[in-house]
């Protein structure tokens, strides 16, 4: 208890109680704990972002090579290949290079 507007505090003649100079082992522990999460966050972090896919761009090429048609059924023969392609070559980041078509020169 203090005096009023003074800031002061009096002494109630009761022995204070002991303040802790170390930490427990416990909260040792817990310390840590706490920087090895820290320290797998950061470097899950660096991992990842060192490890994403690059981006497609306009000057990256898709090879696309013959099927070989084990149905046994003769529709199938080229059908894959050209429904594939047709799909590809919608694609603004793709460049197809076809094997047949470089086979033929």
């Amino acid at each position: 208890m203090g005096l009023a507007g003074t800031g002061e505090l009096r002494s109630t003649g009761q022995p204070r109680a002991a303040v802790p100079t170390q930490a427990s082992p416990r909260a040792k522990l817990g310390y840590i704990a706490a920087a090895g999460i820290v320290v797998a966050l950061i470097a899950g972090g660096l991992y990842y972002r060192s490890h994403r896919p690059k981006p497609l761009t306009d000057k990256d090429t898709l090879v696309l090579a013959d099927f070989a048609n084990t149905t046994g059924d003769p529709v199938c023969d080229g059908t894959l290949q050209q429904g594939l392609a047709a799909q590809l070559e919608q694609s603004p980041f793709l460049a197809l290079f076809r094997t047949s078509a470089s086979r033929k020169r």
